[in-house]
């Protein structure tokens, strides 16, 4: 096989597992440090909901006030 074949191969191969390795991603409110969506400590990742992940609200407690102001997520649940 030429090298060009083989670099699109590895190349293809890289682009199917780096999206896989976001699929089903959920980033869960625990609301832990305040009311505020856009605070880190209260997410499970650490970080704001990506547009790659999805978001669920489960706890009881402390909601996010601003959820018209998130950013697009997968899915809400």
């Amino acid at each position: 096989m030429k090298k060009s074949k083989l670099f699109a191969h590895f190349l293809f191969s890289l682009i199917v597992l780096s999206s896989m390795a976001s699929f089903g991603v959920t980033n869960y409110w625990d609301g832990s440090f305040n009311t505020y969506w856009h605070n880190d400590n209260n997410w499970s990742l650490g970080h704001i909901p990506l547009s790659t992940e999805d978001v669920a609200i489960t706890t009881a407690g402390a909601y996010p006030m601003l959820i018209s102001m998130m950013k697009h997520v997968t899915a809400l649940r």
